[in-house]
């Protein structure tokens, strides 16, 4: 019965692609286009899910207190902290330390949260090559 906001389903390539489609296929209605007013919304109640991908710091630190203020959960989609580090590359000399792109998940509550961790988490896992 959630509903679920991303900016774009567009935003989702390669192993996020399928990671998104299996989460929107297991709520009600996906609705696109709000970008940071979505955040809004599920703070203030009005939605149960933002989820998005190639999202830099500056997208996403300033929503944390937010979300978190309100009652709600924000995560990467492995469980793990938003901070303004984000991950890094680990690439050749010039790239090496250059913020990378972020998957965001953010839920109006802990248990829709952890449901959405579990789908999301088969394709990190298979990605990461940290299945069990």
């Amino acid at each position: 019965e959630a509903y679920i906001y991303a900016t774009t389903p567009h935003m989702f390539e390669g192993w996020t692609a399928p990671a998104f489609d299996a989460l929107r296929q297991q709520v009600r209605v996906p609705l696109y286009g709000c970008d940071c007013y979505a955040y809004g919304l599920l703070a203030a109640g009005h939605c149960d899910l933002v989820v998005e991908a190639t999202m830099m710091p500056y997208d996403y630190c300033a929503l944390v207190p937010v979300i978190e203020g309100a009652g709600g959960v924000i995560t990467d989609w492995q469980g793990g902290p938003l901070t303004w580090h984000g991950p890094q590359e680990a690439g050749s000399e010039g790239t090496q330390g250059r913020r990378q792109p972020q998957e965001v998940l953010a839920a109006g509550g802990s248990q829709v949260h952890a449901a959405c961790l579990e789908t999301l988490r088969r394709y990190a896992d298979a990605e990461l090559g940290t299945e069990d």
